[in-house]
């Protein structure tokens, strides 16, 4: 959510400059941002795969992966579909705000996860 909220410093490139915020702090901002963005993202990604992971058995980790990809898929599709409905009708500001809101429900919702309870092998649950 911050990396999409930091972008706005570009969609208001022309008014900072207007109001005489110089190019260089808006360049060092996005600079900034995605430098912690590619920090963050690979504590994010491990830690999602590590979730699937713990969620699943060695007999249903390929479905569960394959479901979490799929379902990760579907995030690309449905931004795509908002942008065209959003770009296509409104300013791109409100496209960058609506994805930020949406960022920030997605990464909130990551409070209400639990601790995934451990699945027993077949072979282990037959002794």
């Amino acid at each position: 959510a911050f990396w999409i909220f930091s972008t706005l410093m570009a969609v208001f490139h022309a008014e900072l400059e207007e109001a005489g915020v110089p190019e260089a702090i808006t360049y060092t901002v996005l600079f900034f941002s995605s430098v912690v963005n590619g920090f963050t993202v690979g504590i994010l990604w491990a830690s999602a795969n590590q979730y699937v992971a713990e969620c699943s058995s060695d007999d249903n980790k390929g479905f569960v992966f394959s479901y979490f990809w799929c379902f990760y898929m579907t995030s690309q599709v449905l931004g795509n579909i908002i942008a065209a409905f959003t770009l296509g009708e409104l300013d791109q500001v409100y496209y960058f705000v609506i994805m930020g809101i949406i960022a920030c429900l997605a990464t909130g919702s990551f409070m209400f996860l639990q601790k995934p309870t451990p699945i027993m092998k077949k072979s282990q649950q037959l002794k």
